[in-house]
């Protein structure tokens, strides 16, 4: 029963980490810690006592002993993961090597169970000892050099897997060792001796699970740091619209003073306060007042786009005199026409009754799209 339970629990986090790795950026990672559960749990349910009560099919059979080259390759593979620079390089080339390996003994298995067999006795062993004495120098090196919770992690549940090998190896080859268990402690001979790699292995593979809910947890952590520095960046550039805003919401009314004041003085001269004006002159002012007013509509839409984004200005509706206001522009684009061969003709039905508008809104409306039509028309009639 502990061995059908070490499975339940072994397909328990493969699913869980397959899961991740389905919903998280496809991130390698997951995938072999999911690929390493799923190969031991395959290896600890083909071995336990289930089996022998019905004839097992083939990939139940001898294909079991393809789980711990599987789970080798997997390791391997997840620590190239986790690990950074020279280790990280060592670990993917083992990996790749367990992968050949699996892969050769996987047509063997297919060919002929004999030969397969006898190298997963006899060449299975020396193909992982190779490997563990590739990586040992490197791994050693990560250890001694980054002291953190992944590398205690690891440290822990590669110990408890080598200690659990090491019984598992004593009990095994060590008659006297066997025979004393059996006497002495027939409850753990009987339901733990069996399975004491297993218990290691589920030992390791649980400090695996830790070392990625670390790294999850530093991810979390950063993304959570950064989420926190957007907001700060995103709360100081609102801060500064919203000074920019006020920027050009003051700067328009300091622009409002002087423009009217040489608007008006344009227009007194032109009235005659000064006395009659040569025609000369009279062309000139009239050019300055209503390049002036040009201005002032410039700055009045700076403070209404300010105004405009900040939902604060209602339309102030009344009725108004469509052709009158058609007028008024007109008007005032008299003298930008004068040069250019373009008259503007006011062909607005003076009939019309009143419509309900905001005369201001109304006006920079026209004066848009007039302005627009003479600044782009070079000569004929813009009625």
């Amino acid at each position: 029963m502990l061995t059908v339970a070490l499975t339940v629990c072994y397909l328990f986090l493969g699913f869980v980490a397959f899961a991740t790795y389905l919903f998280y950026n496809k991130e390698p990672l997951h995938g072999y810690f999911s690929l390493l559960n799923f190969s031991v749990a395959y290896t600890c349910f083909a071995r336990s006592s289930i089996m022998s009560l019905f004839d097992p099919p083939l990939f139940l059979g001898y294909f079991q002993n393809l789980g711990p080259s599987l789970g080798a390759f997997a390791i391997f593979g997840l620590l190239g993961q986790l690990a950074e620079g020279p280790v990280q390089l060592a670990c993917r080339k083992v990996a790749r090597f367990m992968l050949a390996y699996t892969a050769i003994s996987f047509v063997l298995a297919l060919d002929d169970g004999y030969w397969f067999m006898t190298t997963e006795y006899y060449v299975y062993p020396v193909v992982l000892g190779t490997a563990l004495l590739f990586i040992t120098r490197p791994i050693l090196y990560w250890f001694r050099h980054r002291r953190d919770a992944e590398t205690g992690w690891l440290a822990f549940g590669a110990g408890m897997l080598a200690l659990s090998k090491g019984l598992e190896l004593l009990f095994l080859y060590v008659p006297w060792i066997n025979a004393f268990t059996i006497r002495h402690t027939p409850f753990f001979s009987y339901y733990w001796k069996a399975n004491i790699f297993y218990l290691g292995m589920f030992l390791f593979v649980l400090s695996l699970g830790m070392m990625i809910v670390s790294r999850l947890k530093d991810v979390f952590r950063q993304s959570r740091k950064l989420a926190e520095e957007l907001r700060d960046k995103n709360d100081r550039l609102e801060s500064m619209d919203r000074i920019k805003d006020d920027f050009l919401a003051n700067t328009s009314h300091e622009l409002r003073t002087p423009l009217h004041g040489m608007i008006g003085l344009a227009e007194s001269l032109l009235e005659g306060i000064a006395g009659p004006l040569p025609a000369t002159a009279r062309s000139n002012l009239q050019l300055i007042a209503a390049s002036g007013k040009r201005l002032a509509r410039l700055v009045s839409d700076i403070l209404d786009l300010a105004k405009i984004k900040h939902r604060d200005i209602p339309p102030h509706t009344e009725p108004v005199h469509l052709r009158d206001a058609a007028g008024i522009v007109l008007a005032a684009f008299g003298p930008m026409t004068a040069g250019k061969g373009v008259r503007l003709i006011n062909r607005v039905d003076g009939g019309l009754p009143p419509i309900a508008a905001d005369p201001d809104r109304l006006q920079q409306v026209l004066y848009n799209l007039i302005g627009n039509a003479v600044k782009f028309t070079p000569s004929g009639k813009l009625p």
